[in-house]
Order: C-alpha cells, then sequence, then structure tokens
C-alpha cells in the first residue's frame, strides 16, 4: 500500500506495542526530513552522460493535448519509482519509570511499470533519526501488493484514487509481551493459520486468514486488516505538479471512506531521483570527492538495514552538501564503486 498510508496505520497500533522496558506513546516532532530540493544539473564531463541516461529513465513526458478527463490517471500512472517518508519522530514511555525514551518509523515503497509494489515500514527505539545502526528493530513490516488506478476523485479537484490489493506480506514484533497487548491481540482476530509470537518473523500468504475474523471493534482492527489482505482505498495529489512527490489521505479499508476522506498535506511521499547510471568507472575525478564523504556517512549510519529501508536510510543520511537529489543521482556510479570496494553489498540500490 501507500507508504503513507501503511506508516499511518502502523502508528495507530504503535500504543499496543509491549516491551519489557518500553511503551510506544503519540509521536512528536524530532529531526523531521525536509522536503527535498528541486533537481539541479550535474557537474563535470559526467554532465552529459548521466542527464542522458536519466531522461531516458524518465521518458514519460506528459503530453498537454491529453483530454482533462484523462489527466488524472495519467497522474496516477506516474507513480513508478522508489517513494520515501520523512523518518516519524516519538517518544517510547519506559514502562514503570514514567521517563521516556528515542523512537522513531520509517516508511519506504517501491513501485514498478508493471503496478507492483513493495512497501517496507521500520520501527526503532533508542534513536531518533531511524538510523539502523545506533536502533534495536521494534517492528518490521513488509508487504507486497497491485496498485490500481480508479480515475479522477470527484470530490477533490485534481485529486486521483488508488486502491491497493496486497499480495504476500511479512511481520515482525519484538520485544513483546505474548500475553498482553498486542499479541494476544493478533492471534485472537488474525492468527492466519498460525500463532504470533514476539520476536518471530511471520510471512502470510493469500488464502492463510479469514477476514471475516477482523472486527471494528478490535484494537488490531487496522493492522490485522493488513494481515489479513483487505484492499486499501486512497486518494492522492501530486505535490505542485512536479511528480516528484504526492501526498494522500489516510485511507480505509472500504472504498466509500478512504475515496471521501480529505487530503493530508502532511502526509507527502517522496520520489527519490534515480538516474540510472550504476556503472563504478563513471565514479572518477569528477564526483570522486564529492561523493565519497557522504557515501561513507551512509555506509556507517545504515549498517544492518534491510531491502528497502537501505534506500531510504541512504537517502536521509547524505549530508547534501550541495543537494540531496544532485548527489543522490551524481554519486550512484560511487555508490556502486564503493560498495564493490569495501563489500557493502546495500549501498547498491535504485539510484
Amino acid at each position: 500500500m501507500a507508504v503513507n498510508m501503511a506508516l499511518c496505520l502502523a502508528l495507530s497500533f504503535a500504543a499496543c506495542l509491549l516491551l519489557p522496558s518500553y511503551a510506544v506513546v503519540l509521536p512528536s516532532a524530532h529531526g523531521m526530513l525536509k522536503t527535498p530540493k528541486d533537481i539541479h544539473s550535474h557537474i563535470g564531463d559526467l554532465r552529459q552522460k548521466i542527464l542522458s541516461q536519466k531522461m531516458a529513465h524518465f521518458a514519460n513526458t506528459l503530453d498537454k493535448n491529453i483530454p482533462t478527463e484523462e489527466l488524472g490517471k495519467l497522474y496516477a500512472q506516474r507513480i513508478v519509482g522508489t517513494f520515501v517518508t520523512a523518518c516519524e519522530s516519538y517518544d517510547c514511555l519506559v514502562v514503570n519509570t514514567g521517563g521516556t525514551i528515542p523512537c522513531s518509523a520509517l516508511g519506504v515503497e517501491r513501485i514498478d511499470s508493471g503496478q507492483n509494489v513493495l512497501t517496507d515500514v521500520t520501527f526503532y527505539v533508542r534513536d531518533y533519526n531511524c538510523r539502523p545502526n545506533s536502533t534495536d528493530v521494534l517492528a518490521k513490516i513488509v508487504l507486497h501488493s497491485h496498485i490500481e488506478f480508479a480515475g479522477n476523485n470527484n470530490k477533490f479537484p485534481g485529486a486521483f484514487n488508488i486502491y491497493y490489493e496486497p499480495r504476500t506480506s511479512s511481520f515482525s514484533f519484538n520485544y513483546q509481551s505474548n500475553t498482553a497487548g498486542l499479541i494476544p491481540g493478533l492471534n485472537q482476530y488474525c492468527p492466519c493459520k498460525g500463532r504470533w509470537a514476539s520476536g518471530v518473523n511471520r510471512t502470510i500468504n493469500p488464502g492463510d486468514c479469514n477476514a471475516s475474523m477482523v472486527t471494528r471493534d478490535s484494537d488490531v482492527y487496522e493492522l490485522c486488516s493488513l494481515v489479513v489482505g483487505k484492499t486499501v482505498y486512497i486518494t492522492a495529489q501530486w505535490v505542485g505538479g512536479t511528480f516528484q512527490a504526492y501526498y494522500q489521505n489516510e485511507g480505509a479499508f472500504t472504498s466509500v471512506e478512504g475515496w471521501q476522506q480529505p487530503l493530508n498535506r502532511s502526509l507527502i511521499n517522496y520520489r527519490l531521483p534515480e538516474s540510472g547510471v550504476t556503472n563504478r568507472t563513471y565514479c572518477n575525478f569528477n564526483n570522486y570527492d564529492q561523493c565519497i564523504p557522504p557515501i561513507k556517512v551512509a555506509a556507517k549510519a545504515c549498517t544492518s538495514c534491510f531491502g528497502l529501508e537501505c534506500e531510504a536510510c541512504i537517502w536521509q543520511e547524505y549530508p547534501a552538501s550541495l543537494n540531496k537529489e544532485e548527489e543522490y543521482s551524481n554519486c550512484c556510479p560511487c555508490l556502486y564503486w564503493y560498495a564493490d570496494e569495501y563489500n557493502v553489498p546495500f549501498l547498491k540500490v535504485n539510484c
């Protein structure tokens, strides 16, 4: 599902996360990412090489002659690539002490040209900034789904309707009580041919669950709805017509609710820039000095990341001496060079 929707639903059950020493409370406003800047031109001899491949990589340009009624569908079909949310930070209450400890959550999603979607949401504890190397993983949600576009939203001009059909998914919840809180709720309302337990990753396939067991009055309604694979309905709209970020509503598990909710302009999904230039030979005197320092920072901070989480981590850890988007695109060959030279395979991302 759309990454912000997954993050919102995940945060909605965060109050149920009970650990031996932590219990999550409402999010606060620590360490939020800024909106990425516009893409700037590339430097040195690499500029034309990267730019030409970049344009080929994103050759889907807007035809100004397309009838108005088709624009919503066109806009929706441009949701292809990797999208990240800002790092959502909040405080975890330390049980029986009244004190708090830093926590954070990060969502990232990749949508391919076949409308297949991979969503990754990770919850961290002991850090406000979503850094895998300095945290423990509180929970991890990975969703595989298929996206469909349902045309313009008649209630909100310029917005379009989307629905996601979940397929295979995986969930893990760590440091939980198996007798109180989240785990018993999952076992009661969405056992899905098995038993939930703290620290155990479960993969859920189509047909494993009985959706009729999920009732709206349960404390785990949203989470169990994700688990059993209910269709998710969302309304979205591009920010400023740039096709580099879009905002959305919270979404719901029925079209009546999901396509009637107003857009929430704080729920923004940022598209990561992709030059498509991964040839390590393009890492040379033109970009080495600029790129290697931020790559070293990312390589250290993102140690222990997994899958799409690595793409979001690398992006947010770039110090942006020029701007994040130029570095992420221009430094792509150096990411691959560094990954090979120093055996850091998670640096080989879709950049």
